[in-house]
């Protein structure tokens, strides 16, 4: 998939918003930041594996405004 096709929320560990939606076996689907390799949960398709990901918040410790992508 490609990122211009999607809202991905930037990583909650490393705030970076380098980040792809990623076919890790036949049908399964992670986002995965690129920075600092962190996996989302996985699903049955990219845009459930998305939403997921951009569920989860950022880390506090990152002084990123915490945004919710749905």
């Amino acid at each position: 998939m490609r990122k211009s096709e999607s809202m991905t929320a930037p990583c909650p560990f490393c705030a970076s918003e380098h980040t792809e939606i990623v076919e890790v076996d036949l049908g399964k689907w992670m986002v995965e930041c690129l920075d600092c390799q962190t996996t989302g949960p996985i699903d049955t398709s990219p845009a459930l594996a998305e939403a997921r990901w951009n569920h989860r918040q950022l880390y506090p410790g990152t002084g990123r405004e915490v945004r919710r992508y749905s």
